[in-house]
């Protein structure tokens, strides 16, 4: 990991990423947001190159800990400003997304929190495709997914 002025993007020492301009603009955006985890796992990858969206509310798991929707980011070039700009657009208040034809991105209030919400992207990704292979799925009753992301 290596520490990076939000504002400046410049790194305290060694190489930022090339993705740093969409770190910062999320830290900036969301100050929350107190980790940034962007990976290539191959279920959530899998889907966000053939564009199918996530669907977490397949289990309970995938609606606590990822929310009603995972967005599908459009596609802009790697490390670009656009990719930067269509990220903190289009992840609004989410906390998880996949990338077009790129990878997928998991936010939280630390690495921990960050890396789990991936885990489960990841998790949910990987039973989506087998159970579509397999003949289909369903998400949770609606009532049952409004249950669970009530605040009461």
């Amino acid at each position: 990991m290596i520490r990076v002025d939000i504002h400046t993007g410049k790194a305290a020492s060694g190489r930022p990423s090339m993705e740093t301009p969409f770190h910062t603009g999320l830290y900036r955006a969301r100050p929350e947001v107190g980790a940034v985890v962007h990976l290539h796992p191959p279920s959530s990858t899998t889907l966000a190159v053939i564009g199918r969206n996530l669907r977490p509310a397949i289990t309970p798991e995938g609606v606590l800990v990822l929310g009603e929707r995972v967005p599908m980011i459009d596609y802009a070039t790697p490390g670009t400003g656009a990719l930067a700009d269509n990220i903190v657009t289009q992840l609004g208040s989410c906390n998880a997304c996949l990338l077009r034809s790129h990878g997928a991105l998991a936010v939280g209030k630390d690495i921990m929190d960050a890396f789990g919400r991936m885990e489960t992207l990841e998790y949910i990704a990987s039973l989506q495709l087998g159970c579509e292979t397999l003949g289909g799925l369903d998400d949770l009753p609606p009532q049952e997914i409004a249950r669970m992301l009530s605040k009461d």
